[in-house]
């Protein structure tokens, strides 16, 4: 009986080790997410700089077939993430909204035809996007914010498209 006692104090001390072992410090989760999402921005962005050199003749046929799903996959690649941290996590969960708010007022105007006069539904595109714009911003800010923390250097992601619609947080 003393020798399974003793074995199972050994199996719970390991356990208990190799359990705090395996947790992931706030630095490390940060510097993962940072990489990995920055990764996704620069992917899209490549993409929508090779969009840029197409000629547009029909900009609701060409939003629909070539610049939204880019979008729609950039949006469901990010929504994969999940963060080990809370403090990561609550950052990565204002970026979803974020961007989905984006792709949903982006793809909304895609469907709007040009004669589209509703001025509810304009100012409803309108309060989504500034509901995107300020998560968007309260995201770079917490990103900010902890790259210094941590000493982490956030890229600069090249997305040549002038005053496209689309912006990168």
């Amino acid at each position: 009986m003393k020798r399974g006692a003793k074995m199972n104090r050994i199996i719970l001390f390991l356990l208990l080790f190799l359990t705090g072992c395996s947790q992931i410090t706030v630095e490390e989760d940060f510097k993962n997410y940072a990489q990995t999402v920055t990764g996704y921005q620069q992917e899209i962005a490549n993409k929508m700089n090779e969009l840029q050199k197409e000629k547009i003749t029909d900009f609701q046929q060409f939003s629909k077939e070539q610049f939204l799903p880019i979008v729609k996959e950039f949006v469901d690649k990010t929504s994969t993430l999940q963060p080990q941290t809370k403090e990561v996590a609550e950052i990565h969960e204002k970026y979803i909204e974020a961007v989905g708010l984006n792709y949903d007022v982006l793809s909304s105007i895609s469907n709007l035809d040009g004669q589209t006069t509703d001025t509810s539904k304009q100012e409803e595109l309108l309060k989504k996007l500034e509901k995107s714009q300020q998560l968007a911003s309260e995201w770079k800010n917490s990103m900010d914010n902890l790259s210094k923390q941590y000493n982490v250097v956030l890229p600069d992601i090249n997305l040549d498209v002038g005053n496209a619609i689309f912006r990168l947080p």
